[in-house]
């Protein structure tokens, strides 16, 4: 008989397509599904963004506030907004019964696709859980992993 345990870890790594473990980081596998899932279900009101300032009623994912994707990686994708002002990526770091942990990137372009010097420029590890309603959300803010840092950034 299986345990709420060992099906969990079976959804995590049949659904993210990544390695699953309580305490060790997974390898940096995903599935195109699984990058589709966070995509689509992402709750940017969950946590701290650039949306926070526009937040509307309503919206919650980054295709409601009008993101798109521009790039996708085997463990994380990049969407821009559909002016090209800004960007938001994540990648897929580790994955437990606890969560999905990603990197999650966030910056405002001073000009149109220049990534050298954004105005604003915020990276974080996130802690994501699936909830009831099917959404993406962030419930911690876990772990200091080297991987999630601006280039040059020292914690």
């Amino acid at each position: 008989m299986s345990t709420a345990f060992d099906l969990a870890r079976r959804w995590c790594a049949t659904s993210l397509g990544v390695a699953v473990d309580d305490h060790i980081p997974a390898p940096i596998v995903t599935t195109g599904d699984g990058i589709d899932q966070l995509i689509r279900r992402l709750d940017l009101t969950s946590f701290p963004n650039s949306t926070g300032p526009r937040r509307a009623s309503g919206k919650r994912t980054p295709e409601a506030y009008g993101f798109i994707e521009t790039d996708r990686g085997k463990s994380g994708v990049t969407m821009t907004s559909r002016d090209g002002g800004w960007l938001m990526s994540f990648t897929v770091l580790a994955t437990s019964v606890k969560g999905v942990d990603v990197c999650f990137r966030d910056q405002a372009l001073q000009q149109r696709a220049d990534r050298i010097r954004p105005s604003y420029d915020a990276v974080s590890s996130l802690r994501l859980t699936r909830g009831a309603d099917g959404y993406w959300s962030a419930l911690a803010f876990p772990i200091n992993y080297p991987s999630c840092r601006r280039p040059g950034e020292q914690r």
